[in-house]
C-alpha cells in the first residue's frame, strides 16, 4: 500500500458518498441487490444503518491489493475515472467535503475494491446505547 487516509464520516440517510474533488458531486446509481455503484467521479456506498458515524478509509496501492479473506464484509469491486486523480468523502445534504486521498495521476481510471463491515445489523443493536461509529468502510484504489 502506498497511501492511506482515515476519517470519521456521518452517515446521511443510509448513503456515503465520495466524489473526484474536481465535481460534479451527485450520486451514483446503485443496482438493486448491490450495495455500492460508481459513475466518472463518483462513488455511492449503502450503509446499513440509516444516520450515523462510520469510519471511512481510503487507500492507494499500486497492483491489486491481496484480498482478506478473514473479514467479516461485503465486498464490491467496481472502476471510477477520476479527472483529478483526487477522492474525498462528501455530505450531500450540507454540501462539506471532507479531506481528500491524492491519488497521484489525473484522468486515469482506477480500479477499487470496497469493504462494508460488518456485513448487517446485528440482533442486538440498540440505537442508543451501541457505539456511534458502526460501521467500516475501506476503499482500495489501484491502476485499471
Amino acid at each position: 500500500m502506498r497511501d492511506e487516509l482515515r476519517l470519521v464520516i456521518p452517515i446521511w440517510n443510509g448513503t456515503l458518498l465520495l466524489a473526484d474533488t474536481q465535481g460534479p458531486f451527485k450520486e451514483a446509481f446503485v443496482a438493486p441487490g448491490e450495495f455500492a455503484g460508481a459513475t466518472d467521479g463518483n462513488l455511492t456506498v449503502l450503509s446499513n444503518f440509516n444516520t450515523r458515524d462510520s469510519e471511512v478509509i481510503l487507500q492507494r496501492w499500486d497492483e491489486t491489493p491481496p484480498a482478506d479473506t478473514s473479514l467479516d464484509a461485503d465486498i464490491a469491486e467496481l472502476s471510477v475515472r477520476l479527472a483529478s486523480g483526487k477522492v474525498a468523502p462528501y455530505l450531500l445534504i450540507s454540501g462539506e467535503v471532507y479531506e481528500h486521498l491524492d491519488l497521484g495521476h489525473r484522468d486515469l481510471t482506477w480500479r477499487l475494491r470496497v469493504l462494508r463491515s460488518p456485513t448487517g445489523v446485528p440482533d442486538d443493536y440498540d440505537d442508543e446505547e451501541d457505539d456511534p461509529i458502526d460501521e467500516t468502510f475501506v476503499f482500495q484504489f489501484w491502476p485499471a
